[in-house]
């Protein structure tokens, strides 16, 4: 659990201080756009590349994971295929949009 709380607590500190910035007015529109996207495109993916970098990978048992992810996306798209008639009804799609 500790390492789950380490990998997450940078991106919601990251997310408080920018919501604080935005609510008291320090910077324009014009700034906070541009570095929104410094955040997102540049700032964002290195901060995830870097916890993947120092995570133990050791650790990590991929067989009962691959399972569990492959499970989850089956019963899904099960449950989409099963609920078809009702979701083409209520959204008004035909086969190929559906």
């Amino acid at each position: 659990m500790p390492d789950v709380i380490n990998a997450l607590l940078p991106v919601f500190l990251t997310i408080a201080v920018g919501y604080g910035l935005v609510r008291t007015d320090l910077i324009s529109e014009g700034v906070w756009s541009a570095i929104e996207h410094i955040c997102y495109y540049l700032l964002f993916p290195v901060l995830i590349v870097i916890t993947l970098i120092r995570t133990d990978l050791q650790r990590v048992p991929f067989v009962a994971l691959g399972g569990v992810l492959l499970a989850g996306v089956l019963t899904m798209c099960a449950l989409i295929l099963a609920l078809r008639p009702v979701l083409m009804d209520r959204l008004g799609l035909s086969g190929p949009t559906f």
